[in-house]
């Protein structure tokens, strides 16, 4: 049984701190220092370089993004490690001292942030600014400090949410950190998810599968297949709000074609606006590549677009055309064009 997800998606124009900056929330924590000897230290040797870290600081506590979150604004805290992916780090060299911070379970950098009369760490979508970017000094063998390269100051575990860059002093403890190595995993790719939340065309689909485009202008670009397909020709897509309705219970607002598929550029641009849907004349219905088996019962029956290949100009798309008495796979061949039409 197939099971259709309904995306209610919402857009940010401003980053808003998830957790607020209040000295009172925690009380300063003395430090320690015999964690340290403990730790595995950060291991980079070259521009690219990059591992999966957990973070601690000389409280003992580790590195983690407030309330699990995955929006623009998160906070960084400091609790007991659980192991889950808002306390793992994907830490990378990037040349001159300088690395990038990102959260596993957010695919979000660590960047440096003005609120109010506080300067703080949260998480924001990948810019390459230099606000995102940190220096890493080591203190002793396996001992760092982190610095913005913003404005220069130290990452500090005062005990503070979130936790607050001040001025560096080499003989505060709770400027110093540890890491842990910790295997290399997956991780939510922030460009990716955020290429995948489209406000035009095909909006949200079922199971999407690329296929690597060679053939002459095609050379370089990623065709994106889907099958049934919410899109912005829905009655119900709002292009104000950008979203569809969430009627609860029931009722649900139903997908407009069985199949699409998009045309990612050559750059590998991860900017929604770039990719482009396909479009065919085997369907009248906008953005449907393929039409059902049955023309006069599209709601009833499908095409299913699945794996593919392409051999010289053609695309070799396998299909399973389904529903009433349909039930079988079959072989599709596009013949590419320069454009997005490929008849």
């Amino acid at each position: 049984m197939r099971k259709k997800a309904l995306l209610c998606l919402f857009t940010a124009t401003v980053i808003a701190l998830s957790q607020g900056c209040h000295k009172s929330e925690n009380k300063e924590i003395e430090p320690t220092t015999a964690w340290l000897a403990n730790t595995t230290g950060l291991k980079t040797t070259a521009v690219g370089d990059y591992g999966i870290y957990r973070m601690l600081s000389s409280t003992g506590q580790s590195a983690e993004i407030s309330a699990f979150s995955q929006a623009n604004g998160g906070t960084l805290r400091l609790v007991n490690y659980t192991g889950t992916g808002h306390q793992k780090w994907r830490i990378t060299d990037k040349g001159d001292g300088y690395f990038t911070i990102m959260c596993l379970a957010s695919g979000k950098y660590l960047q440096a942030y003005k609120h109010e009369n506080y300067d703080v760490v949260i998480q924001n979508s990948p810019t390459n600014a230099d606000n995102q970017l940190w220096r890493i000094k080591t203190v002793g063998t396996k001992g760092f400090s982190v610095f913005s390269k913003v404005n220069g100051l130290a990452t500090t575990a005062n005990g503070i949410n979130p936790v607050q860059l001040k001025p560096y002093n080499s003989g505060n403890t709770l400027q110093i950190w540890g890491a842990n190595a910790l295997p290399n995993e997956g991780y939510r790719d922030d460009e990716v998810v955020r290429f995948f939340q489209r406000t035009k065309g095909s909006i949200s689909f079922d199971q999407v599968n690329s296929i690597a485009l060679k053939w002459g202008a095609n050379n370089g670009k990623s065709l994106w297949i889907g099958e049934d397909t919410y899109t912005d020709n829905n009655g119900g897509w709002n292009p104000t709000t950008k979203d569809f309705p969430c009627y609860g219970g029931r009722n649900i607002q139903f997908f407009d074609v069985r199949n699409s598929a998009l045309l990612q550029p050559a750059s590998k641009s991860w900017d929604p606006d770039q990719t482009v849907n396909m479009t065919t004349t085997h369907s009248p219905y906008k953005y449907e590549i393929l039409a059902s088996p049955d023309p006069n019962n599209h709601g009833g029956t499908f095409s299913w677009p699945g794996v593919g290949i392409e051999i010289g100009n053609h695309v070799y798309m396998y299909v399973h055309e389904g529903g009433g008495s349909f039930n079988k796979t079959v072989m599709y061949d596009f013949t590419e064009s320069t454009g997005t039409n490929w008849g």
